[in-house]
């Protein structure tokens, strides 16, 4: 078993991240490093407050667990790894205090400090298929890119979910405020459902090979109910939004 908890506290620097985005190997001193293990990992479990959060796929045979640089406000990390489990838990303690703004053109003041947090966290995973890899974030949108497991479940209470080649038997996302943008994911079973927001992009496959479950509330969908071929099947959900999927096939 492993586990550290930290408490850092980061200014922000000159050059800030581009939150939501995958970033590079190259971009390091960009990152903060929090954790590191080159032991076995079956499945990854992260729970992330007011920060965005990324999985992305390595190509070192470690496990690294990396906080923004230029984060603002002070966090806490709890990272543990137990029979094979790699869970990750970061709490926003304090958020950093913005002074007044005044924006003379339009003469208005905004009076009082403003407490904004920022931050993003990101896992990066060895190429392997996980038994479950699982996020959630409260206030920060959710990346998962070419990570590969049986099941993928990623839930936002407050911000946009996006898959991007990633494969998976069983997909699973939920956003409250925010939109589900989907890059050529492979899956086999999707349950999609956003309350605030569109479910947009490319799912691989053919149409015809999906069972579609459709709803739409308040908006459109350019998909309808189908039986499908059985092969695959997609549960897309929205209360006030559209949905507007294509195929790769």
């Amino acid at each position: 078993m492993s586990k550290w908890s930290v408490k850092c506290l980061a200014a922000a620097a000159a050059a800030g991240l581009m939150l939501g985005s995958v970033l590079p190997a190259s971009a390091e001193e960009s990152m903060i490093r929090q954790y590191e293990t080159s032991q076995p990992v079956t499945s990854v479990v992260a729970d992330v407050e007011n920060a965005d959060l990324v999985f992305q796929k390595g190509t070192g045979n470690t496990i690294q667990v990396d906080s923004a640089a230029d984060a603002r406000g002070e966090y806490s990390y709890d990272i543990n790894l137990k029979d094979g489990v790699l869970t990750v838990r970061v709490e926003a303690i304090e958020g950093e205090k913005i002074k007044p703004i005044h924006i003379p053109v339009i003469h208005v003041t905004v009076m009082g400090d403003a407490v904004v947090c920022e931050n993003e966290i990101t896992i990066t995973l060895p190429e392997a298929v996980y038994e479950k890899i699982e996020g959630k974030t409260h206030n920060g949108s959710i990346t998962a890119s070419e990570v590969e497991a049986e099941t993928l479940s990623l839930d936002s209470a407050n911000g946009n979910v996006t898959l991007e080649n990633t494969r998976g038997v069983k997909v699973q996302a939920k956003t409250t405020n925010g939109g589900i943008h989907l890059y050529e994911p492979y899956g086999l079973d999707y349950h999609l459902n956003t309350r605030n927001g569109n479910i947009q992009g490319t799912l691989a496959g053919t149409k015809a090979d999906y069972r579609l479950e459709v709803e739409t509330r308040n908006g459109r969908s350019n998909l309808a109910n189908q039986a499908g071929s059985g092969v695959a099947s997609g549960s897309f959900r929205v209360t006030n939004g559209s949905i507007n999927l294509r195929f790769t096939g």
